[in-house]
């Protein structure tokens, strides 16, 4: 519906009344299935082999692996050792998993390991 301008006339209409009538312009669709969250984004396969694990499994991460692949700001700036870093990044990885794909129902625990590689070992334990 268009307004008055001053002077009695049409008023120009606005931007949004150009628009979808909806307001934007963008389509509504109705009755889109939502994807399966496989706990990874779109274009990229699961960083981790979270899914694949059986009760007592585990894998290991080394921190020098690790740190190429990540930016620099998990390493030093608050003081943290960086294998601590990688162990909460892990262990924090291991539970959005666990709670978007498993109703939070797998449980995982995390070691640090020194000798022969620095890193850190993820098992899952339920």
């Amino acid at each position: 519906m268009l307004g008055r301008n001053k002077k009695g006339g049409a008023k120009a209409p606005s931007i949004l009344e150009k628009l979808e009538d909806n307001g934007t312009s963008y389509k509504v669709e109705k009755d889109i299935e939502i994807p399966y969250l496989i706990g990874s984004s779109p274009g990229r396969g699961p960083l981790y082999p979270f899914g694949s694990m059986k009760v007592m499994d585990s894998f290991f991460v080394d921190l020098e692996t690790w740190k190429k692949r990540n930016t620099s700001k998990h390493f030093d700036k608050s003081g943290a050792r960086r294998i601590d870093r990688l162990q909460g990044s892990l262990g924090s990885s291991a539970r959005t998993y666990s709670q978007r794909n498993k109703q939070g129902k797998w449980k995982f625990t995390t070691r640090q390991q020194q000798t022969p590689v620095e890193g850190v070992r993820i098992w899952r334990i339920e």
